[in-house]
């Protein structure tokens, strides 16, 4: 929610950092260089400038589409998957404009028809169809907020940095499969879990 680390405020992050995210889908699909997203300015519009940042890092390039609303999803995606700006891969951030049931299964049925993957930072999306994910570990969540809470409850005083928690690689081997894609072997050892 933007709430910086200080003095007397501290926390655990609910997502991983971008560049992590974007290696990660890297890895599973090294063929994937233009990665496309859409994504709404006000709600992840620092989240993106971020991921261009860290785009280069991980030897990526973004193709970034922004919407104002759900009704712009489809003329948006239908340039990010062909002519001159096309990409390899769709990227479906966290915006809530691109998580109602109508923009998941047009992003995710369009992407596929043109044999695309989409990229997701959910596994719930990755059970949808999405190739990949590479989100926050509810788990190591609750137990970094357990520490913390007992670091605190200790007398811990002064800056506490925010903690990030680890990450959970999910993956689709049927959607990669029907896609053609191969995923190494090592990447496939170190998913969290796989459809």
């Amino acid at each position: 929610i933007g709430i910086a680390p200080g003095p007397n405020t501290t926390g655990v992050a609910f997502s991983i950092p971008v560049k992590n995210q974007l290696a990660a889908f890297r890895m599973v699909n090294p063929r994937g260089v233009r990665v496309g997203v859409l994504y709404t300015d006000p709600n992840v519009g620092k989240l993106v400038e971020e991921a261009q940042k860290a785009a280069s890092l991980v030897r990526l390039a973004l193709v970034t589409k922004p919407v104002a609303s759900e009704r712009d999803v489809p003329a948006a995606l239908r340039a990010l998957l062909s002519g001159n700006e096309a990409a390899d891969a769709i990227w479906i951030p966290p915006d809530p404009v691109l998580l109602g049931e109508e923009s998941q299964r047009h992003i995710l049925g369009e992407a596929a028809k043109a044999g695309k993957p989409v990229y997701a930072f959910t596994p719930s999306l990755v059970e949808k169809g999405a190739l990949v994910s590479n989100g926050p570990d509810l788990a190591s969540i609750g137990e970094l907020a357990g520490d913390l809470v007992n670091r605190l409850a200790g007398g811990e005083r002064g800056r506490i940095e925010m903690l990030v928690p680890r990450a959970e690689l999910v993956i689709n081997k049927r959607m990669a499969a029907k896609l053609k894609i191969e995923i190494p072997p090592d990447v496939l050892k170190a998913a969290a879990r796989t459809f």
